[in-house]
């Protein structure tokens, strides 16, 4: 079986579980909830510069690197797909690991294979056996050793028509290319790029006066649970900057993240 992940965190947590070899591993990280995606793959490498703009130092290198591993996994998934083997993808309620679901199974059709399709579908919320409960935002936050006992409960064979459903999810997401997709009552919807600006801004003012940008946009993803990433984050903060609502007090060191550095609100 073919293994579908959407990150690199993910695919390290399933090659550390053991669930699967490296070549068995289809990894497509293209963080597609963000972004133009109206031109396919061809058209992720300017979308993932500009989520990756506030690194300048590794950018360049981890964008390559994505787009490489994407091509290598994109050409693996319809190669297997077209000769007949089985297919698992591992999503979540994440946009990205949503998108990527959706995006898959549009792949597969355009692809004209006839395939298993199974879905590992991650909870919001996962009892362990010795009673506590945990939240994940993806497979990659999930230990390699809780893997195997989650996956097990949450997988399923997926229907035709639900894979169908999932492409035609993917057909109008394209069409209508919004700047975000998110995850809304349970459904991938297109959403615009202000979506996350009031829980950014509410977690900037609970800090107040002058603060670390790293630690506003830290509290944005540990606490909020939007299941976004730090470049998104801080892409935000940055229109912010420029709307005037905040300003930087700081400016970070050669070679550090953007967002190291102090800012205050207006």
């Amino acid at each position: 079986m073919l293994e579908v992940v959407f990150g690199e965190s993910a695919a390290g947590a399933l090659l550390f579980a053991g669930v699967a070899a490296r070549r068995d591993i289809a990894l497509l990280p293209l963080a597609l909830g963000f972004g133009d995606i109206s031109d396919g793959l061809d058209g992720r490498e300017s979308a993932l510069r500009s989520l990756m703009s506030c690194f300048p130092e590794i950018a360049g290198e981890v964008v390559d690197t994505n787009m490489r591993n994407a091509r290598e996994g994109l050409g693996r998934l319809i190669r297997r797909a077209k000769a007949g083997g089985s297919v698992r993808i591992w999503t979540s309620a994440s946009p990205d690991d949503a998108c990527g679901a959706c995006w898959t199974a549009r792949v597969l059709e355009c692809a004209g294979a006839e395939t298993e399709v199974f879905l590992s579908m991650l909870p919001q919320l996962e009892p362990r056996p010795d009673g506590t409960v945990v939240s994940c935002g993806g497979w990659g936050e999930v230990s390699p050793e809780e893997i195997d006992r989650i996956a097990e409960k949450h997988t399923f064979k997926a229907p035709g028509g639900l894979v169908h459903s999932m492409a035609e999810c993917w057909r109008s997401l394209e069409q209508e290319n919004a700047p975000l997709r998110a995850m809304l009552n349970g459904r991938l919807v297109s959403a615009p790029e202000d979506l996350y600006d009031r829980f950014i801004l509410g977690e900037m003012r609970s800090l107040g006066g002058v603060f670390s940008e790293a630690e506003a946009i830290g509290r944005v993803l540990g606490r909020c649970r939007l299941g976004i990433s730090d470049g998104l984050a801080a892409l935000r903060i940055e229109s912010f900057i420029r709307a005037g609502i905040c300003e930087p007090v700081t400016q970070p060191e050669p070679g550090d993240p953007a967002y190291h550095r102090l800012i205050r609100l207006k």
